[in-house]
């Protein structure tokens, strides 16, 4: 029987609770957050790189991270299995990311948690 485990992603504060063995990337999924995976998940483009706050885990080695981002707590999320309940902290750029690929009303219950300023304002505008 696989143990569960709570993951909870910064700075959103969605939790999520997952059987042990579970990528970082498929808990994400389960809380609508979707991180980019130029790669598909294979561990080698480097862009689900997110910071591990607390918690045990268990990586496979990626070229796509340096031995210092990796000692500083950082692990791509698709090479990354839980083991132990986790916090996560999603750097900007995948917050931009999941702005630009979640529906209006995630980013609306979410925007406040979001760094920076984001106006939901198209640049093209019809004009009649």
């Amino acid at each position: 029987m696989n143990k569960k485990y709570n993951v909870k992603f910064f700075p959103f504060e969605s939790t999520v609770s997952v059987s042990s063995g579970t990528s970082i990337l498929d808990a994400a999924r389960k809380v609508d957050l979707f991180l980019k995976t130029t790669c598909g998940g294979k561990g080698t483009c480097g862009d689900c790189v997110v910071r591990i706050i607390s918690g045990t885990y268990q990586s496979k080695l990626s070229s796509a991270l340096s031995d210092e981002l990796i000692r500083q707590g950082y692990a791509l999320a698709c090479q990354t299995e839980v083991n132990d309940n986790l916090t996560i902290q999603l750097p900007q750029f995948q917050e931009l990311s999941i702005k630009s690929v979640s529906d209006s009303k995630f980013f609306e219950e979410h925007k406040n948690k979001i760094s920076g300023i984001y106006e939901i304002n198209p640049v093209v505008k019809s004009i009649s």
